[in-house]
C-alpha cells in the first residue's frame, strides 16, 4: 500500500509506473494466458440497473426540495447545466432553456444553412416533437411524458490520439409511456477534459469507471460514486485523489467550450424517425441565455451527395448549381481517398494493433465478453468524412420509398458504383476484393440512421473460407440500443460494449509501450494551437471569447464599466455579456462564439484516435 501512495503521490508519468499500480491495484490479474482484466462490463463499460437509475437524491443523503426526485432525473442535469454557465437555473429558466430545443423543430422553411459547405440542406419541420411535448412535462419525471433516465455509458474508447480530453460520458434519458409513434430519447455525450497532461493525464478517468466494478453490488456506494463524477467531477477511485477540472454535466462538455461533445435525439413523435443533434451554446438572450443549437450530425453526409442526379435534384431548387457540382465533386474524391480508408479500415495499423494484442488479454469465454477479429471491424466501421458533407437530419426509417432514406446503397447509382467497383477490385494485405454493396453497407454502418436502424443484418465483408460479417442487430423496439425498459441491444451486448471494455483493458494494462500516433490529416492542427484559450486556462473557451470581447467593449466606450466591483465579480462573464451588451452586440458575440467553436469542431474531428484510426461518433 506504501508503494501505491507514493506512484499517487508522484503521479502515473511512466508506463512503468502506471502497470505496477494497475497490478497493485487488481485491474491487471497477469496470467500464463495472457493478463486478465479485472473490471466486469456493468458497472464499468455501462450503467443500466434500476436500482442505481431510480435512485432518489434521498437515498444518497440528499434533503430539500429535490430529495425525492431521481439522483440522474432529467431537470438535475438541466440545472447543472445552467449553473456551469453562470445562468439561472430556477424551474423557469429550465423550461425556458429545454424549449429550446423543442424550437428547433419548427424551422422557417425546411432549410437550415451548412455554412462549411455554402449549402441549404434539409432541416425538416417536426410538428409531432414540436407541439406534442412541452419543457414543463419532460422536466417532471412524475409526468406521463417526463423524461427519466435509461442509461450511462462509459465511451473513452472515444479519447483522441492528442488527448485533449478523455473521451465521452454519456447519460440517455427517455420519454415515459412510449409507443408508435410517440416516443423520444435524448443522449447527452459530454466529452471531459483532460484533468492532466498527455496519455497519462486521464487515467483518473479511466481508473474512476474500472473502480465501479469494486462495488458494483453495493447500490449506495455505485450510485454516490457515479452522482460525484457527473455532477462534482470526483473521480475518485482505487485511492486517487485527481478529480476533474469540473463536473461531467457542464455546458462546454456538450459543444459550448470549442470541441468537447454534444446532445443528440432519438425522434419518434411522428414519422419519419430521424436523428439529430445540438450543441449547448450562451445565445445571451435576456430570457434565454443558453440554448440547444442546431448541429450538422457528425459522420452523416447528405445522402444525395451518392446519386448522379444530385446536381439537377430536388436540392437544385435551393442551391447555387456550382456549390453543389464543386461539393459533389469534392465528397466524390473523399470517398475513393480518406473514407475508403477509414471503411476499409482492416490494414490500418491501429486495428492491426487491436487484432493482434488479441491473444495477450484474457477477456473471457461467454458471448458478452470475448472479442473477435470480427468485433473489432464491428466497432471501427467509421466515415470520418469532413464536416462540410453532413447534413443536420439522420432519417432511419427504411420502409419508405428510395430518396427519403439516408442508405447510400439507396441513393448510389450508376457512375458512384461502378467507381467504386474500380476502387475495391484490388486486394489488400488482409482484406480480399469486396463488392459495391458491402462499401455503402459500411458507409450506412457509420452514419447514425444506419448504426440504429438500417445497418443491422447488411453484409460488410465477404472472405473467401469464412463466414460473412453483417452488422449487428438494435433493440427489438427499433431504432434505439436502449430500450425504455433499459434493456440492451444485441449490438451493444455482445459486440460493441465488449470491445470498448477490450479498449480500456489495453490501456490501463498496457502490453507495450504507448503505441506511434496516427497522422493526422494534411493540414490538420493536433494541438489546438489556433484555440484563443486553452482548457487549462482560468478562462476556458466561450469565456475567454466573451472576455475579451467586453473587455474590447468598454473600451471602445460602447459599455460602461461595471458598477460595484462586487457585484460584478458574481456573475459569470456569460451572464455579464447578457445583462450589459446591447441587441447589437449581443449578436456579433453569437456569431463570434458559433464561428469559433464551428472552426475547432471542425479540426477535432479531424484528429485520429487514440486506440482506433477514426473515432465513429455513435
Amino acid at each position: 500500500m506504501e508503494r501505491i501512495r507514493r506512484i499517487l503521490v508522484a503521479g502515473c508519468i511512466s508506463y512503468s509506473l502506471c502497470l505496477e499500480l494497475a497490478l497493485a491495484q487488481g485491474i491487471c490479474q497477469p496470467s500464463g494466458s495472457g493478463t486478465a482484466l479485472g473490471f466486469n462490463i456493468s458497472p464499468s463499460m455501462v450503467v443500466n440497473s434500476d436500482a442505481v437509475l431510480d435512485s432518489k437524491m434521498s437515498d444518497i443523503g440528499g434533503t430539500g426540495p429535490t430529495a425525492g426526485e431521481r439522483v440522474f432525473s432529467f431537470r438535475r442535469t438541466i440545472s447543472s447545466i445552467l449553473k456551469s454557465a453562470g445562468f439561472p437555473d430556477d424551474p423557469p429558466a429550465q423550461e425556458r432553456f429545454v424549449q429550446t430545443m423543442l424550437d428547433t423543430f419548427a424551422p422557417a422553411n425546411g432549410f437550415a444553412l451548412n455554412p462549411s459547405a455554402g449549402m441549404l440542406m434539409p432541416l425538416d419541420g417536426r410538428g409531432g416533437e414540436n407541439t406534442k411535448l412541452n419543457a414543463a412535462d419532460l422536466l417532471d419525471e412524475t409526468s406521463p411524458i417526463g423524461l427519466v433516465p435509461l442509461a450511462l455509458f462509459n465511451r473513452f474508447d472515444l479519447a483522441p490520439t492528442d488527448w485533449s480530453h478523455c473521451g465521452e460520458h454519456r447519460i440517455v434519458y427517455g420519454k415515459q409511456n412510449p409507443g408508435f409513434p410517440s416516443r423520444f430519447l435524448l443522449i447527452f455525450e459530454a466529452a471531459v477534459d483532460n484533468p492532466g497532461t498527455g496519455e497519462a493525464g486521464c487515467r483518473p478517468v479511466a481508473e474512476f469507471w474500472a473502480g465501479l466494478s469494486e462495488v458494483a453490488t453495493n447500490n449506495r456506494a455505485l450510485t454516490e460514486r457515479l452522482s460525484a463524477f457527473y455532477y462534482d467531477g470526483k473521480a475518485t477511485s482505487y485511492g486517487n485523489t485527481v478529480d476533474l477540472s469540473g463536473p461531467v454535466v457542464d455546458y462546454r462538455n456538450y459543444g459550448g467550450d470549442g470541441v468537447r461533445g454534444q446532445v443528440r435525439g432519438n425522434l419518434f413523435m411522428q414519422e419519419p424517425w430521424q436523428l439529430r443533434e445540438w450543441l449547448t451554446q450562451p445565445i445571451f438572450d435576456p430570457a434565454t441565455p443558453l440554448a440547444f443549437v442546431t448541429e450538422t450530425v457528425k459522420d452523416n453526409p447528405l445522402a444525395e451527395l451518392y446519386r448522379d442526379d444530385f446536381v439537377s435534384g430536388p436540392l437544385a431548387a435551393q442551391n447555387f448549381s456550382a456549390v453543389l457540382t464543386t461539393l459533389q465533386g469534392e465528397f466524390v474524391g473523399e470517398v475513393t481517398s480518406k473514407m475508403r480508408t477509414s471503411l476499409m479500415a482492416e490494414d490500418t495499423p491501429k486495428y492491426r494493433g487491436l487484432v493482434e494484442e488479441l491473444t495477450k488479454y484474457v477477456l473471457g469465454t461467454t458471448p458478452e465478453t470475448e472479442v473477435s477479429e470480427p468485433t473489432i471491424l464491428k466497432n471501427t466501421i467509421a466515415l470520418g468524412n469532413d464536416k462540410k458533407f453532413n447534413e443536420f437530419q439522420s432519417t432511419s426509417q427504411n420502409n419508405v420509398p428510395p430518396g427519403d432514406t439516408d442508405e447510400p446503397r439507396f441513393h448510389a447509382q450508376t457512375k458512384m458504383r461502378t467507381l467504386l467497383s474500380a476502387m475495391l477490385a484490388q486486394p489488400t494485405p488482409h482484406l480480399q476484393p469486396q463488392d459495391v454493396d458491402a462499401f455503402l453497407n459500411r458507409a450506412t454502418a457509420g452514419t447514425c440512421a444506419g448504426c440504429h436502424q438500417t445497418a443491422p443484418g447488411q453484409n460488410i465483408r465477404t472472405q473467401t473460407g469464412l463466414p460473412p460479417v453483417v452488422f449487428p442487430s438494435q433493440h427489438p423496439t427499433g431504432f434505439v440500443h436502449v430500450g425504455e425498459d433499459r434493456t440492451l441491444s444485441d449490438a451493444l451486448t455482445f459486440d460493441f460494449l465488449p470491445f470498448r471494455r477490450y479498449v480500456l483493458g489495453r490501456y490501463l494494462c498496457p502490453i507495450t509501450g504507448p503505441a506511434a500516433a496516427s497522422a493526422a490529416a494534411p493540414g490538420v492542427q493536433t494541438t489546438f494551437a489556433a484555440r484563443p484559450f486553452s482548457s487549462t486556462d482560468a478562462q476556458q473557451f466561450s469565456e475567454g471569447i466573451v472576455s475579451a470581447f467586453l473587455s474590447e467593449a468598454r473600451s471602445s466606450q460602447r459599455l460602461s464599466a461595471p458598477q460595484g466591483a462586487a457585484a460584478n465579480q458574481q456573475q459569470s462573464v456569460l451572464a455579464q455579456a447578457t445583462s450589459q451588451l446591447d441587441d447589437g452586440d449581443r449578436a456579433i458575440l453569437r456569431r463570434h462564439i458559433h464561428d469559433a467553436i464551428d472552426a475547432a469542431r471542425t479540426a477535432e474531428q479531424q484528429i485520429p484516435g487514440a486506440f482506433v484510426e477514426v473515432r465513429r461518433p455513435h
